[in-house]
């Protein structure tokens, strides 16, 4: 934790009353005790203490699963993680509300992680969450894409789709906005109901949400699809 600082952590007195919360209290509880065992990879469903410090969690996310792996020694085992689901996150009492405190930037976070950690694979879970509760209850829905994200991966299993959409790119021409998603083998469908959610924002970055969008069209190839959108 020394490349860290600003995370506190407990003295070395042993007088100090430490909080289950606390990094040093969580791996010495449930990591250290299992490290020397055999294992084939991780499967991480993570706390979400930390949602309102995404630029913090950009180095310390990777940081850990470095850690880790070098701590078991087994190489650069799978490491596979689920995307925190929606969830309307607020201030405590003591706390103010900040701009980052909006779960999307953690998902955000989380997203470019997949490029800073090798073997790593992450499941989407934008569409599985609950406003009011920060434990969604279907869990099998989680279950099912770590498992095929398991199958399809390491074990090289084939004939489904394993990998949640990923945007790999959006390209605006005048009114046009075209949106590029990678691994979407079966494409991608709003079961006929209009497109909702959409926020777009200019050079000010100030965002503006798009109460009517018309789908000028929609095909896709072979683990790439295109959804233009009309603005």
């Amino acid at each position: 934790m020394a490349a860290f600082p600003e995370i506190s952590l407990p003295n070395l007195s042993g007088n100090e009353k430490i909080s289950n919360k606390n990094a040093t209290t969580l791996y010495n509880g449930m990591i250290h005790p299992i490290i020397g065992y055999t294992i084939k990879g991780c499967i991480w469903y993570h706390g979400e203490t930390n949602y309102d410090r995404p630029d913090q969690y950009e180095k310390l996310f990777p940081a850990m699963v470095s850690l880790w792996r070098k701590e078991w020694n087994q190489g650069e085992f799978p490491f596979y993680y689920a995307q925190i689901a929606p969830f309307n996150y607020g201030p405590t009492n003591a706390e103010p509300r900040t701009q980052k405190m909006n779960s999307a930037y953690l998902r955000d976070a989380q997203r470019k992680a997949l490029k800073n950690i090798p073997s790593s694979g992450m499941i989407v879970l934008l569409d599985n969450g609950e406003e009011a509760s920060i434990h969604p209850a279907d869990k099998e829905t989680v279950g099912k894409r770590f498992a095929y994200l398991a199958l399809g991966d390491t074990y090289q299993q084939k004939g489904f789709g394993y990998q949640s959409p990923l945007l790999d790119s959006l390209i605006i021409a005048g009114n046009t906005a075209t949106i590029k998603f990678k691994y979407t083998l079966n494409g991608l469908t709003s079961y006929g109901k209009p497109l909702t959610q959409f926020e777009i924002a200019g050079s000010d970055k100030v965002y503006h949400l798009q109460k009517q969008l018309y789908t000028g069209g929609m095909f896709w190839f072979p683990r790439l699809m295109y959804l233009i959108l009309l603005l």
